[in-house]
């Protein structure tokens, strides 16, 4: 698990045991593209990377009005670290998000917004509707064909899943084995065993 990061100097750690996590790609490409970039720009991106939980799905204009620029000022200012456009930058802001995701700060998030249990409940659905849309539009059905087909060929599947991936593992190894195959998850001691 990661933790926050900014683009300030110092990096950041690493699950907390004082490794230098690597920087993330739009980290890379900010520390590469500094020089290109005059303070007011350097200013810009550290706000937009900073505060990626708010935002990573705005749009060019969304990120200028937030920001008291213009439009163009945004795109050119992720032209000049590197991107052909504004949607390549996007795609890097969500990754480097998803290295901040934390349960804590989720459920710091959801703590933070006033909505009532039913709404929390709907959020969740679409929350998982989301998610399942956007694997169904990135699923590469090859590699789930070959996978079948590896674990058809096995005797033995030993899954292994650490800390979150613990119980996506078992859940993975039980499923398996109620279909005929010789299939286990050990927990999170033997599995680090096993690594």
């Amino acid at each position: 698990m990661r933790t926050p990061v900014s683009l300030k100097k110092g990096g950041r750690d690493a699950g907390g045991n004082g490794a230098k996590a690597p920087p993330t790609a739009i980290e890379a490409r900010f520390a590469e593209g500094q020089s290109r970039l005059g303070a007011h720009r350097q200013q810009l991106v550290r706000a937009i990377v900073d505060h990626c939980e708010e935002t990573s799905f705005l749009s060019s204009r969304e990120l200028a009005k937030r920001y008291g620029v213009d439009p163009a000022t945004v795109v050119r200012t992720v032209q000049a670290l590197g991107y052909k456009g504004f949607a390549d930058f996007s795609t890097d802001l969500r990754q480097h998000l998803m290295t901040r995701i934390t349960p804590y700060t989720v459920l710091k998030a959801a703590t933070q917004e006033r909505r009532s249990v039913a709404d929390h409940v709907d959020h969740s659905l679409e929350k998982a509707l989301d998610n399942l849309n956007l694997l169904r539009a990135n699923l590469n059905r090859d590699g789930v064909v070959e996978l079948a087909k590896l674990l058809h060929r096995s005797k033995r599947v030993l899954i292994v899943g650490v800390d979150f991936a613990a119980s996506l593992a078992y859940y993975f190894a039980y499923g398996l084995a109620t279909l005929g195959f010789d299939a286990e998850a050990p927990d999170d001691r033997q599995a680090s065993l096993h690594a």
